[in-house]
């Protein structure tokens, strides 16, 4: 991208400027206060509007409002090298902006919009924010070092750049949307409002509510055992004759030892539902067939997914070894991680068949062939021997009556009877419907958790994957550094960078390796600036070259050190505009002499006879 021309209408101290700039190195010239910085916040404002104000400080709108009143605004026409020229037209005072492309049409509505930036044409056109644009296009005196946090971001991007084409792709965007899905469509222990808690809420509801209503059902069956044992004595004690004469004593007896034998054939009948060696039936048993064949089910999913995951890797491995030789260490590295994954797959299969072994023989023992037979059956014999229970417990109470109820006391009970076993039927009736209501949240409980693990091993394999990529453009970066270094200083050319602790080594002509802030501040100045125009290099390899304005960056340098950067910003030129900013006029002979193409550009020429600038602005 190049800056064409300015045409600042009113910005601070700057009113009815013109500014023509050319493709290769512009030189703009003019005393301290004379507007240099200003021009660079234009530039910035032009592209991506005004910040808000830091805390302390004046928003930039009311920073730069014009002095002298009027137009609070301008044009810039700058060119992209695959679509042509472009010109935006920005008002401060009514934040309206548009934008024209070289025949003059306003295309301003072709771009995606911002409430509070408006058209986002700067973002398309250039392919960075605005954090990025101003840490790679404007490299100023105090700024050429870069702090440890712009250290960081500036290696991530640049490797997000190399690596997908676009700075927005990054490591840390994509975590926060799987953080995001993870907390909102899983939800964790520290949540009670997310789908996982929900469901498991409403699953520990549903089990307490059954295991109330099991209880319930428990008790009718009493009620109709005892139920059945009071018609059977309201119909002995009714008379052949006219149903209201008691039976005697003799045929009385009779009854209850018909009774007795007819309860000892239903115990003979249950003890046949009930073998002998039971104890393979015990609560203890089932939990632990249960477990056995939940870790049967988790070790088949782990082992899916870790063949998947494993597959995965080594692909993305192979495929990092031959699209980009240079990074062959992080792909062998992902095969091996792969492998490592189908050998653990292995050893979980080992335990799965193990379990699958145990499992078999509780099922063979038990007489059935799945968990499922082994659970009907306990229950069976479970129902089986709490009927047992109930009918020795009649046996009991017939042997121990002594005399029978009257047949009004039979009737009453019978109805209060009936009466208690209605209520408590229309109640259990919900059994049903509770475990169907059951089997569904616990499906749903499964595909949560399911989804949940698959984010967490995708949140793993992306921070893998990150920090290899992270650890492959570094070493690139310290290569393109050290031509940088040589040429601008004429004697490091071995100089390391790292992200990890934001620390720049260079290796001496003796071989020891020191920091960068044990060599002289001028020499440290020359690394810094090598290392932020390496860094605009790479980032502009792979799409629209950007400018680069440096603002008084030459300022401790001696006659021998600036015409080695004249030098350099002029190889520089064949590929970035370099727009170079100075208040020296030493600097200025000199790089007029070195690069005699220079566009030179002094602003005291260009500005209006009434142009005053008050003391106390600090523009630069």
């Amino acid at each position: 991208m190049k800056l064409q021309r300015l045409v600042i209408s009113g910005y601070g101290g700057l009113k009815n400027i013109k500014l023509e700039l050319e493709d290769g190195i512009n030189i703009i010239y003019g005393p301290n206060e004379s507007g240099k910085s200003t021009i660079q916040a234009f530039i910035r404002a032009m592209f991506f509007g005004h910040r808000r104000g830091r805390a302390g400080l004046p928003a930039e709108k009311e920073r730069f409002m014009p002095w002298s009143g009027g137009e609070y605004g301008g044009v810039l026409d700058y060119g992209l090298s695959a679509s042509g020229k472009y010109r935006v037209w920005r008002d401060f005072n009514t934040g309206k902006v548009k934008v024209f492309d070289s025949a003059l049409n306003d295309i301003t509505d072709t771009f995606s919009h911002s409430r509070g930036m408006g058209p986002l044409f700067a973002e398309e056109h250039l392919g960075v924010d605005f954090d990025l644009f101003v840490k790679t296009c404007f490299i100023n005196q105090l700024g050429v070092r870069l702090e440890e946090n712009g250290m960081k971001g500036l290696v991530e991007r640049l490797a997000n750049i190399l690596e997908t084409g676009s700075e927005r792709s990054s490591y840390t965007r994509a975590k926060e949307v799987l953080e995001k899905m993870l907390l909102e469509e899983v939800g964790s222990e520290r949540t009670s409002e997310r789908p996982l808690n929900k469901v498991q809420e409403s699953i520990k509801k549903l089990e307490a509510e059954r295991r109330h209503l099991e209880g319930r059902l428990k008790r009718v069956l009493e009620l109709e055992m005892t139920l059945r044992n009071c018609k059977e004595q309201e119909r002995k004690l009714l008379t052949e004759t006219d149903g209201t004469q008691i039976l005697d004593n003799e045929k009385e007896t009779q009854e209850l030892q018909y009774q007795l034998e007819q309860k000892k054939r239903e115990l003979a009948e249950l003890d046949s539902i009930i073998p002998a060696g039971t104890a393979i039936f015990d609560d203890e048993v089932a939990e632990s067939l249960t477990d056995m064949q939940q870790r049967i089910l988790r070790l088949g999913r782990i082992g899916h997914m870790l063949t998947a995951g494993s597959t995965f890797i080594i692909l993305a491995g192979a495929a990092l070894m031959v699209v980009l030789p240079e990074f062959l260490a992080a792909g062998l590295a992902s095969c091996f991680i792969g492998l490592l994954g189908f050998l653990y797959r292995k050893w979980k299969h080992v335990e799965m068949s193990r379990l699958q072994e145990e499992l078999s023989d509780i099922l063979d023992a038990a007489g059935v062939y799945s968990v499922n037979q082994y659970v009907e059956k306990k229950r069976d014999m479970s129902f089986a021997a709490e009927k047992k229970a109930l009918i020795t417990e009649s046996i009991n109470l017939i042997r121990s009556q002594a005399s029978t109820e009257t047949g009004r006391d039979l009737q009453l009970r019978i109805k209060e009877l009936e009466t208690e076993i209605k209520v408590l039927t229309e109640d259990t009736s919900k059994l049903a419907s509770i475990e169907e209501e059951l089997l569904l949240l616990q499906s749903r409980k499964t595909e949560i958790e399911e989804l949940g693990y698959c984010i967490r091993k995708s949140l793993e394999l992306m921070e893998e994957s990150c920090k290899e990529l992270k650890e492959g453009i570094e070493p690139h970066l310290s290569g393109t550094l050290c031509e940088a270094s040589q040429r601008l200083t004429g004697r490091y050319n071995d100089v390391r960078v790292s992200s990890g602790d934001s620390d720049i080594r260079v290796s001496l002509q003796n071989g020891k390796v020191v920091s960068l802030p044990f060599l002289s501040d001028g020499t440290a100045d020359q690394i810094y600036l090598a290392l932020r125009l390496t860094m605009a290099g790479m980032l502009s390899a792979s799409r629209e070259p950007l400018p680069l304005m440096l603002d008084e960056v030459f300022s401790q340098y001696d006659d021998e050190r600036l015409r080695m950067a004249a030098a350099y910003i002029r190889d520089m030129s064949a590929h970035h505009q370099i727009i170079l900013f100075t208040c020296r006029e030493h600097e200025l002979e000199v790089m007029s002499r070195e690069i005699p193409q220079a566009n030179i550009v002094r602003l005291s020429r260009l500005f209006a006879k009434e142009y005053e600038v008050p003391e106390s602005d600090n523009e630069d």
